[in-house]
């Protein structure tokens, strides 16, 4: 058995995308609209999961199997960190489901050593595509999602 070898992998992603469908499936975001969320990993496997959450979710509802979700009302509620391996695809793949401005910086130190992160760090820096992101990812999103109140005129 090769699980445990691959758990950074593969298991790590699986989990976080199975505990947000199953947040998404259960209106979390939208019941408790003052906790914010931060998914790791570019989003782990949820770029690719929302579409069809969306199509089996329906099927589902349809057949009384679950309540009916707008999985994609849920999923704009929440923020993504970079964190892993953002370059040269998964980060992409977010930016076609979730806005920039849910997009925040994540290291993943010390799991990750500050040699790669820093080499990681870089290529991002350099890639001309992210040049206009860049500031927001690292500066900007992050200010608004750690915002004392962020934008909400009661306390959290």
């Amino acid at each position: 058995m090769i699980t445990g070898k691959v758990a950074a992998l593969y298991e790590y992603p699986a989990d976080t995308t199975r505990a947000v469908l199953n947040m998404i499936a259960h209106r979390v975001m939208t019941r408790f609209p003052k906790i914010r969320f931060v998914v790791p990993h570019t989003g782990s496997f949820l770029p690719y999961m929302l579409q069809r959450f969306k199509g089996v979710s329906g099927i589902l509802a349809s057949m009384g199997m679950m309540e009916t979700v707008d999985a994609k009302e849920e999923f704009n509620h929440l923020y993504f960190d970079i964190a892993g391996d953002p370059e040269p695809v998964a980060l992409d793949m977010l930016r076609m489901v979730a806005d920039d401005s849910r997009i925040v910086y994540g290291s993943d130190f010390p799991h990750s050593p500050a040699k790669v992160v820093t080499a990681k760090k870089k290529h991002l820096e350099n890639n001309e595509k992210y040049l206009e992101l860049i500031n927001a990812i690292y500066k900007e999103n992050a200010a608004k999602l750690f915002a004392a109140d962020n934008g909400r005129s009661e306390k959290i």
